[in-house]
């Protein structure tokens, strides 16, 4: 078992770095920026936001700045709750998710039990018999297709 978490751990870790580089390169090539609204901002007021949130740095320092506070697991200031953090509103939200994982879970563990007792019957094993039979329970059926006898 300590073998299969260190092996998901292993693929999880370069899955993440991906994810996180696609979704970060996407929203650099999306038109417009964050901070700019339906009104246009005068340059003076947009240069400091552009200051204040980095983006007048070269693409390869945010792209560092990104990976090094997700890596601590710091996702910064909340833009639409101000004052927040984007990890307290996580925090706060996190029981009610995982309130609502355990219940589906539960739900599909309770529909999957009920469709293997009503339509399953035998002991759920295929064995092999010749000329291409399988056997399911107590059904058995022809592996070839009918169209090539």
């Amino acid at each position: 078992m300590f073998r299969f978490i260190i092996r998901r751990l292993v693929i999880i870790i370069p899955m993440l770095f991906i994810i996180v580089s696609i979704t970060w390169g996407l929203i650099r090539l999306a038109p417009g920026n964050f901070y700019t609204a339906e009104k246009k901002l005068a340059p003076a007021i947009e240069q400091n936001l552009r200051e204040k949130y980095g983006r007048d740095k070269p693409w390869y320092v945010q792209y560092r700045k990104v990976l090094w506070n997700m890596a601590r697991f710091d996702f910064g200031n909340s833009l639409k709750y101000e004052g927040q953090s984007v990890n307290q509103i996580l925090l706060r939200a996190l029981p009610v998710s995982a309130t609502l994982g355990l219940c589906a879970y539960l739900f599909a563990l309770a529909v999957g039990g009920a469709s293997r007792g009503i339509g399953g019957g035998g002991n759920g094993r295929r064995t092999r018999r010749p000329h291409g039979q399988f056997r399911t329970g107590r059904h058995e059926r022809e592996s070839r297709a009918s169209f090539l006898e």
